[in-house]
């Protein structure tokens, strides 16, 4: 019996250690640990600072990491792929290796960085934890979000000279030719972290960073600016706003039909060149949509006799609950050299379809297929063209032909951006085959100070 009951006692200290130890442990991590929970904020500043709270502590493990070179190899490599079209990876994707290469990752992943008089040694950091960290998605306000590593200039630092012999508008001169050095500008080892929510609104320019020194101090409180970006090597650690569609939506409109219309079966932009860049040099390229309503030449139904407008929107229903989400349409990446080189980019995408009903599933629900759209839901497209940016909205007001007294004399439409856009008009709907004077879906051809489009329909 006494032997019994001193070896429940030894089991109950044994216990108690392991939940001290464990709690200890905790404590030491808390510093590293992420909080996926997802968060619900009454105001989008309240959101804005808790995403950047978020951002720096990504960075922080990041810039840990960024010490050992096997880190900045696969970091460099996964940019190289460019999965959206510009020098980034997701957080979540960039320990998408196969399981050999996750092994040799994991064995050359360790902090070899020794203790000095100045400094101790860095903390070993495993790539568990890095994964664990990293790969849960961050949730705001019932929103995704896709934190990312975008690296400016990676192109120019990896592969020179960039584009030999490009033919196009020469480039003007580099404003950072005339930035004289800093001979006592400290030279760092290790990438430049910094953590950017990206908001344009302000028109900021220089952001603070941080990073670790070769013996593991680290440096905080380092101004970085474009000219700085183009000296060293600069790790944004910013949210993506071209995050994956989920694998149960039909990333295009249809493209196929059956039978005949009096209607345009599609219209579409044949190309569009960006004459602006409305997209922070830290988080690279413009990402270019469109969104539009559907109204009359004077946003009132005739039959009806009252303003009627009509989102292009995508309806949802999962568990017994209806959703409906502005559907936008992506018009494709323009990086800053395609901007400075005036390229004229060949689209042909999709902006509107008529015709036969056709749908797709998107998380149970079924898109509006615009079968009864045309005359019934208005005569003209009231569109949008602007620089997309993540969680964002910015409403454009688009005049109306002739407004009738005591209606609105525009139509509303949502631009998903914290700038001004690109450009916003009205398009008519014309039968496919004729010819219409003005901007019409036969033909639109339109140009400002920021952008050229050329549209037209097909059968």
């Amino acid at each position: 019996m006494e032997h019994k009951t001193t070896n429940k006692a030894k089991l109950l200290s044994l216990l108690l250690i392991f939940v001290i130890a464990s709690t200890g442990a905790c404590k030491k991590d808390r510093g590293e640990q992420i909080d996926k929970l997802p968060k619900t904020f009454d105001s989008k500043q309240e959101a804005k600072v808790y995403i950047n709270r978020k951002l720096n502590e990504y960075g922080k493990i990041l810039a840990k990491y960024a010490i050992n070179p096997e880190m900045r190899k696969l970091v460099n490599s996964k940019v190289a792929e460019k999965f959206d079209g510009d020098y980034n990876v997701l957080l979540k994707d960039l320990l998408k290796n196969s399981p050999s290469e996750k092994l040799f990752l994991k064995s050359n992943l360790k902090m070899t960085i020794a203790p000095t008089p100045a400094a101790p040694a860095i903390e070993p950091l495993n790539l568990q934890l890095l994964e664990v960290a990293l790969i849960e998605p961050l949730i705001v306000n019932g929103e995704t979000m896709y934190p990312q590593i975008y690296i400016p200039f990676f192109e120019e630092q990896e592969l020179e000279p960039i584009e030999p012999g490009d033919p196009g508008t020469p480039i003007e001169p580099d404003p950072c030719l005339h930035v004289v050095s800093n001979s006592l500008e400290p030279v760092y080892p290790n990438p430049v972290i910094v953590a950017y929510d990206g908001e344009e609104s302000t028109g900021q320019e220089t952001f603070t960073g941080y990073t670790y020194d070769q013996n593991g101090l680290l440096i905080e409180n380092i101004p970085v600016d474009e000219c700085f970006a183009k000296r060293h090597r600069v790790w944004a650690v910013t949210l993506n706003e071209r995050p994956p569609l989920p694998p149960n939506i039909v990333a295009e409109l249809p493209t196929s039909y059956s039978g005949q219309s009096n209607i345009a079966q599609a219209a579409f932009i044949k190309n569009m060149k960006i004459k602006v860049n409305k997209e922070s040099w830290l988080k690279g390229a413009n990402d270019l949509e469109m969104t539009w309503s559907m109204s009359w030449k004077d946003g009132v139904n005739p039959i009806t006799n009252t303003y009627a407008v009509h989102p292009f929107e995508l309806s949802t229903f999962r568990g017994g609950a209806g959703f409906t989400y502005i559907y936008t349409i992506g018009l494709g990446k323009y990086t800053k050299r395609d901007v400075k080189k005036g390229r004229n980019k060949e689209l042909n995408i999709d902006y509107a379809v008529f015709g036969k009903p056709t749908s797709f599933v998107y998380g149970g629900g079924e898109w509006n297929s615009m079968r009864d759209w045309y005359d019934k839901m208005g005569t003209h497209i009231y569109y949008v063209i602007y620089e997309h940016d993540t969680w964002a909205d910015k409403d454009a007001y688009i005049p109306v032909e002739s407004p009738k007294a005591g209606f609105p004399n525009t139509v509303k439409v949502i631009a998903l951006s914290n700038n001004s856009p690109y450009i916003s008009g009205r398009i008519k709907i014309v039968p496919f085959g004729a010819i219409a004077i003005g901007s019409s879906t036969y033909l639109t051809i339109q140009e400002n100070d920021q952008i050229y489009f050329h549209a037209t329909n097909k059968p």
